[in-house]
């Protein structure tokens, strides 16, 4: 079985999808490789005859600021089930969207991060305002965005290095996610490894000495070598791929013999 070559998806969730989500998934955007792709949207952004500014004054000011422009979404978009389905991570905003979210929505909260990032002062929005109350509007975006920019900061390395693997029930059967490693190990989900040991045509067994920087038993020796099965990947195609990566060997699939299976 071939990897996916389809990109992961983050999707970020506010409220109108005017301001937060859309800065939060531009700038997500230019800190990501091409295996990925930002979307967002609104729980409350239909379109109605009364409503159809799609970016505020102080969103396109903030996002002429930091170049973000091109990267923005031309148009809102209203939250809905196939969205939240289609998104391999769904960031919320707030908790107060989540919980709206959930009264309204199905998804797997298992993909889910909530932020605690709070929106412009809605009071303020609406009311025809003179010029020093704009630049005090775009000082407070400013300052919002900054707190999105820090947790996008954050948020990237964590989905960028580990390898995404897919996401099984207790008996082996994938339940549709995937997830990045660092982030399966954090929930405690249940993914699929593998370990390879491997023997010299004369009997000897290799045996390896793990690194003294590495998170887990840093020096130690250790019999086997693997890793996660990346997401979509074949158990051989993973042992292969760590044998390669861990000891420089290429062995075609037809080398392996399964030993055992265990939880």
């Amino acid at each position: 079985m071939a990897k996916t070559t389809k990109q992961y998806n983050i999707h970020f969730v506010c409220r109108g999808n005017t301001f937060r989500s859309r800065l939060a998934a531009a700038y997500l955007d230019t800190l990501l490789d091409g295996r990925f792709m930002t979307t967002s949207s609104g729980i409350g952004a239909g379109v109605s005859i009364a409503d159809v500014e799609t970016i505020q004054p102080y969103t396109r000011a903030v996002a002429k600021a930091h170049k973000l422009t091109h990267e923005m979404s031309k148009r809102k978009t209203q939250t809905t089930n196939e969205l939240l389905d289609e998104a391999d991570v769904i960031v919320f905003l707030n908790k107060d969207i989540y919980n709206d979210a959930l009264n309204e929505y199905v998804f797997d909260s298992r993909k889910v991060l909530v932020w605690n990032v709070r929106d412009v002062d809605v009071s303020s929005r609406y009311r025809k305002l003179v010029r020093p109350d704009e630049q005090i509007l775009v000082e407070i975006a400013s300052d919002i965005f900054r707190k999105i920019r820090h947790l996008c900061d954050k948020l990237q390395p964590y989905l960028t290095q580990t390898a995404w693997v897919d996401v099984v029930d207790a008996k082996n059967e994938p339940s549709g996610l995937r997830l990045p490693m660092a982030w399966i190990t954090d929930r405690g989900l249940w993914h699929r490894g593998i370990h390879v040991v491997a023997q010299t045509i004369d009997g000897k067994y290799v045996v390896g000495k793990r690194s003294n920087s590495i998170v887990f038993a840093p020096g130690m020796l250790e019999i086997s070598l693997g890793g996660g099965v990346d997401s979509d990947e074949h158990p051989l195609q993973a042992a292969a791929r760590e044998t390669r990566e861990e000891l420089g060997i290429h062995l075609p699939e037809k080398q392996f013999r399964p030993l055992f299976m265990y939880q």
